[in-house]
């Protein structure tokens, strides 16, 4: 198989690969995502998803089946065959890489130093926001900022237990939201949670 790594944003091919091929695969079953031997298995779906995607924000789904064929010559998908594979399943099984990208990810960011600092501390928590434009069709749904930016927009609010390296929580908000209403809010969670 083939990853067309040349033609993507180094970030993105970075996301892609961080699992082995065969970790994806292995988590696609795990999930029913791919029940047997598929046409279109859970590396080539993660890529269109994030390399594809990426690329070519507005791509419909003949387009994706296009790429798809980039990725893997072998793959054969129709637009209508590649449309029933983005069902629950598939959401579940992108929700599942996701975190497993946080989770591992977070223990790279500790610096063996700090924690001797923190050792008084039962918890660090770090919360940390980044804004997604979305398309404005789904400005009914999620609130974008408008005038030269998106009518559509979102926030995922990340809350990562810095002395474990765990994630807590990922909540998604508007893009109109400000971040200071919701961190006010999950300090007040952690507090009723602590109790």
């Amino acid at each position: 198989m083939s990853t067309p790594t040349e033609t993507i944003i180094p970030e993105i091919d970075e996301i892609v690969n961080f699992f082995t091929p065969e970790l994806v695969e292995q988590i696609a079953k795990d999930l029913g995502f791919v029940q047997r031997e598929s046409t279109l298995g859970g590396i080539e779906f993660l890529s269109i998803m994030t390399y594809g995607l990426f690329s070519q924000p507005d791509a419909t789904l003949n387009q994706m089946s296009a790429m798809l064929k980039d990725i893997n010559e072998a793959l054969e998908i129709t637009a209508s065959g590649l449309h029933q594979r983005i069902n629950q399943s598939g959401v579940e099984f992108l929700q599942k890489m996701l975190s497993a990208a946080l989770d591992l990810s977070s223990t790279k960011q500790i610096d063996e130093s700090i924690p001797k600092l923190l050792e008084h501390f039962q918890k660090v928590h770090l919360l940390d926001s980044t804004q997604v434009p979305l398309p404005d069709e789904l400005s009914g749904i999620l609130k974008g900022s408008g005038g030269d930016g998106s009518e559509s927009g979102m926030k995922l609010q990340l809350m990562l237990d810095y002395k474990k390296g765990v994630y807590e929580s990922i909540v998604i908000t508007d893009a109109i939201s400000a971040d200071q209403k919701y961190i006010d809010k999950a300090v007040e969670h952690k507090r009723v949670v602590n109790i």
